[in-house]
């Protein structure tokens, strides 16, 4: 049966490189292993609405350009029951924008397909003045998130805040597909740190 396949981001994005999960899935004692931010924007997304809309013969393909505008985070779901999302945008404290995720689940009987999407967490977050580190992918000139509101999506999520920024920590149902999009406010750009456990 032919169905679509959609491009993906890459797991363990670092920088432009590539690092394969085998790395991090050899045997090791119990505690040893811990869980590991899992994909991101190389480029921030400038954009400023939803554009998923409804049901699509496709999920939507990841996309991570250099023009912004339309970037979006699209990943098949990890290992884990919970997400963990950490939004950090630019380009000052006390700017705001927004981020939706979605859970995607197709029905296909060998020829024809469709996805359908469901709003796991929708919701607003604040920049604060902690940023990244000069010279790596999260620069000094990107700001972490010492506010986040929940709009929409189910009740169980949760949002948590630690010495660096909030996150997010929430159930993805099991859907096999997760997309994240941005909504820009008075902040210029968005993106957000991926992590699962």
């Amino acid at each position: 049966m032919a169905i679509t396949t959609p491009t993906y981001a890459t797991a363990f994005q670092t920088a432009g490189k590539v690092v394969t999960r085998d790395r991090y899935s050899v045997s090791q004692p119990l505690g040893t292993l811990s869980w590991h931010w899992l994909y991101w924007l190389e480029n921030n997304s400038s954009e400023g609405d939803y554009l998923i809309t409804g049901p699509a013969a496709t999920v939507p393909d990841h996309t991570d350009s250099t023009s912004t505008g339309a970037n979006k985070i699209v990943f098949e779901t990890p290992a884990g029951s919970n997400l963990m999302l950490m939004p950090f945008g630019t380009d000052a404290a006390n700017e705001v924008f927004a981020f939706q995720v979605m859970g995607w689940a197709n029905a296909h009987n060998g020829t024809n397909e469709i996805w359908t999407p469901f709003e796991l967490w929708t919701g607003n977050c604040t920049l604060h003045s902690t940023t990244g580190v000069s010279g790596k992918h999260i620069s000094n000139t990107d700001f972490f998130c010492d506010a986040i509101t929940q709009t929409g999506g189910i009740d169980a999520a949760k949002e948590l805040s630690c010495a660096v920024g909030s996150l997010v920590q929430l159930d993805h149902l099991g859907f096999p597909v997760i997309s994240i999009e941005f909504n820009m406010d008075t902040a210029a750009t968005g993106n957000c740190l991926v992590g699962a456990w």
